[in-house]
């Protein structure tokens, strides 16, 4: 391994090589952006840096457009890497330096201005900036902090300081798969898999990490309970993070009143009894009263199941909350012994997350919202009015979980009527999918039941479909009503097709919605027959899947029938002198032939059907797309593109342009995902003023590619 290179890699960029060592499998970019709150293009310079960065070092950057990224690792490689990524990055941007002073500060009583200086070589007006950020963010932990003689430090309840402590750990190790790392990385270290990468070791040891999870299994044995995977890893970290605090004398406060009642619990005894003497010899630390009261806190919010004497009087509370939405409703639910069952499994623990301020962020709330708003709203006070002689209150992210099995218990309404739509343009090709796409984006409640040419559209009967959307005018005399519209669908053409069919242009929150309502009715069957390791991370993978979403790990089609593959940067001509319309599209059809695309006869038929005006081929103020379908003409299926540096009069109608796309197919099948691609390329306005200045091919098709993902 030569290391040896000047390639330097950020912070960001350390994190995402210790990540791919973590995994077996490919990790898709969408999740990598997601992860690290940048943009897919920010994920692709990055990993373009990091490919050369792991070159250097004999590493291999594995891609596949549908999968992701992964890396393959000879034996020793992954040791070797650890080295290097645990050094401090060369450079760090504003973020990352201020993550790391928040956490420094949270770790250490006290921080010297003139080190933090030195530490990080940068100017006092810097610090100053990343302290005003840091000071930001720590109110709304509701925390101070505090500069004093030279010295930094921070003031507040260590309560608070624990959870923004955590806070900023799970913002650091992506949240949506903690649980899940930090159970793998304890157990690998036993195993055949030991790799002494992981980014857990910044925060803890190894072998600590392993002592608690060995006493949790052994208190689990005796209180003769089941906790979840996410209650395992949580009362881990919570546990680790008390220490590093004990250790600097920070313990936490409790007031008598909750210490009085949790140290009556029969859960307190226990952990006196079987947890505290075991972290007292290991941690060589003096657990008071108050830390002991902290921890019977998490274990009792990590319970899978209930006791049985509370169970009962869950389940009252479970019928409470059924009856009273019930009334508020004025109807009544369905399957309510199911939703019962479910909402016992459900609040026993949440009673103590909710009791100890403990509750945890539902990643679905966007949908839910979406969906159940003003229903949210209901049982948000419904639920916190049956729960308040408990003294306990729900918050709207914990109801979003409730929403889920009383959502399983609607009527579901009445299905919309649908309607059924032939898609007509000139050759039943190219434009008639960017349509037929487009349409089934934007309204679900349309069904496409074939998209036909000029000349087919006679054939269209009543039976066949209820109305025609045609990207050109129609001559002939139809058998069913028929409109106008772009291939692109801009909002006057919605406006039209929605008075013309009596639908509404609901799109993609329509389809989110419906996920949603799936997505619950499978939670609840799940939930109420098997252990969910990670609810979090089944509800977002649920979600994805049913709103169109490939697994990660896919495997790759046998043929790839992306825009890119069918458009080579050689095909891409920018900038093109001013010529007749004639000239260009022969031009066009050239960069095909030079492919072995198309062959001349092909151009001749485009003009001859532009010249007739049979169809204009403008998709967009701007922008022709000619193509006909002609597989006598074409031995496989091709794209090109052309830019010109004035625009010039296209067809007899002469409607300016200054970009032409054209299409060759030897099917009606295979550019279909392509189209796709081109379809979002034309609608995104930043692309479409960069392809116009551009000058070179390679960039524009480089471009093109993250749009596929690539």
């Amino acid at each position: 391994m030569n290391n040896s290179g000047d390639i330097m890699i950020s912070s960001r960029q350390q994190r995402m090589v210790k990540q791919l060592m973590e995994s077996d499998q490919y990790i898709p970019l969408q999740q990598l952006a997601d992860e690290y709150g940048i943009s897919l293009r920010t994920v692709r310079a990055d990993l373009l840096q990091l490919e050369d960065w792991l070159r250097e070092r004999g590493v291999v950057l594995e891609r596949d457009r549908l999968a992701g990224v992964r890396l393959r690792l000879d034996v020793g490689q992954s040791e070797q890497l650890a080295v290097q990524i645990g050094k401090r990055p060369h450079y760090m941007d504003a973020e990352q330096r201020i993550s790391l002073l928040q956490k420094q500060l949270l770790q250490e009583t006290k921080l010297s201005v003139k080190a933090i200086i030195e530490e990080l070589g940068i100017s006092k007006n810097t610090l100053l900036q990343d302290l005003n950020e840091i000071k930001q963010r720590l109110m709304s932990w509701e925390l101070t902090l505090v500069r004093d003689r030279g010295q930094l430090y921070i003031e507040g309840r260590e309560k608070r300081k624990r959870r923004a402590y955590l806070s900023l750990l799970r913002s650091e190790i992506t949240d949506d798969k903690l649980h899940d790392k930090l159970l793998r990385y304890i157990l690998d270290q036993r195993g055949d898999s030991y790799s002494p990468m992981t980014p857990w070791k910044d925060w803890f040891e190894t072998e600590d990490a392993a002592m608690l999870f060995d006493t949790i299994q052994r208190l689990e044995e005796k209180m003769g309970v089941q906790f979840t995977d996410a209650g395992y890893s949580t009362l881990i970290l919570h546990l680790l993070m008390a220490m590093e605090r004990l250790k600097g004398t920070h313990a936490i406060e409790m007031d008598q009143e909750s210490l009085s009642e949790l140290q009556g619990h029969e859960v307190y005894e226990l952990v006196v009894a079987e947890v505290v003497p075991q972290i007292e010899q290991h941690f060589g630390v003096k657990l008071p009263a108050s830390e002991i009261g902290y921890i019977t806190q998490h274990i009792l919010g990590a319970q899978k199941q209930s006791l049985p004497v509370e169970e009962l009087i869950i389940a009252d509370l479970a019928k409470q909350i059924i009856l009273r939405t019930e009334q508020e409703l004025g109807r009544p639910l369905q399957m309510i012994d199911q939703i019962v069952q479910g909402l016992v499994i459900h609040l026993k623990p949440a009673i103590y997350r909710a009791k100890f301020g403990l509750q945890s962020k539902n990643p679905l709330m966007e949908q839910l919202e979406a969906q159940y708003g003003s229903l949210l709203n209901l049982l948000e006070r419904i639920v916190n009015e049956v729960m308040e002689p408990w003294s306990v209150v729900f918050d709207r992210d914990e109801v979003g979980y409730i929403m889920f099995h009383i959502g399983s218990g609607l009527i579901p309404p009445k299905a919309p009527v649908r309607k059924r739509v032939a898609v007509v343009c000139g050759s039943g090709l190219g434009t008639s999918a960017m349509l037929k796409r487009r349409v089934a984006a934007i309204f679900p409640q349309v069904d496409i039941v074939g998209t036909y040419s000029y000349k087919e559209a006679a054939e269209i009967t009543l039976q066949t479909a209820d109305a025609v959307l045609s990207t050109m005018e129609i001559s002939h005399a139809l058998q069913v009503p028929w409109i106008k519209v772009s291939p692109l669908l801009d909002q006057q053409d919605q406006k039209q097709i929605a008075s013309f069919l009596g639908v509404s242009p609901s799109g993609e929150s329509a389809a989110a919605a419906a996920a949603v309502q799936v997505v619950n009715d499978i939670f609840q069957v799940v939930e109420r027959n098997a252990h969910i390791h990670n609810r979090n991370r089944l509800l977002e993978e649920l979600l994805h899947l049913f709103q169109g979403g490939g697994r990660p790990g896919g495997q790759p089609q046998e043929h790839d029938y992306g825009l890119t593959a069918m458009l080579p940067p050689d095909s891409i001509k920018l900038g093109a002198e001013a010529m007749l319309w004639e000239e260009a599209v022969r031009e066009g059809n050239r960069l095909l032939m030079d492919r072995g695309v198309s062959d001349a006869r092909y151009a001749d038929k485009l003009i001859e059907i532009i010249q007739s005006n049979k169809h204009p081929f403008i998709i967009r103020a701007g922008v022709a797309f000619p193509h006909v379908y002609m597989p006598e003409c074409v031995k496989r299926t091709g794209f090109s593109v052309m830019t010109f540096r004035e625009e010039l009069a296209f067809g007899p109608s002469g409607q300016l342009i200054w970009l032409m796309v054209t299409l060759a197919a030897v099917d009606k099948e295979q550019h279909v995902a392509a189209l796709g691609t081109l379809l979002d390329a034309l609608n995104d306005e930043a692309f479409m003023a960069e392809l116009r200045q551009a000058q070179d091919a390679r960039t524009i098709w480089q471009r093109l590619r993250e749009k596929e993902g690539l």
